[in-house]
């Protein structure tokens, strides 16, 4: 019998199941703002804001956050992998990517605790 430890040891497997995973919270993210949208009769800054300032909704966004991010990670760099042949290239996509999600990462984060 294959065991799970197995399996989740290729990168392929884990991969894929992480961008699995941090769509399902994308969507749970999508639906929890949306209840939120339906069940508010009018909707103000003042209503946004209790929203927001709610410590399980900062905590639910730094997740999707991160699920976001790398959902990103994961997909750019298998493009970069795939379509970019010099490896110079390749390594500079890389790193640019991850400067450029590790900056939205840090103001996200900034962004989402200041509320």
């Amino acid at each position: 019998m294959v065991s799970i430890k197995s399996i989740l040891k290729y990168h392929g497997v884990y991969e894929w199941l992480l961008v699995r995973i941090s769509a399902v919270w994308m969507l749970l993210y999508i639906v929890y703002i949306s209840i939120f949208i339906i069940s508010a009769n009018n909707l103000s800054y003042d209503k946004w804001y209790d929203f927001f300032s709610k410590n399980t909704t900062k905590i639910f966004s730094i997740m999707v956050l991160l699920s976001a991010l790398n959902h990103a990670w994961i997909g750019m760099r298998h493009i970069l992998e795939d379509y970019i042949t010099l490896p110079v290239l390749r390594q500079l996509g890389v790193w640019i990517t991850g400067s450029i999600l590790f900056a939205y990462l840090f103001f996200g984060m900034i962004i989402i605790w200041s509320v």
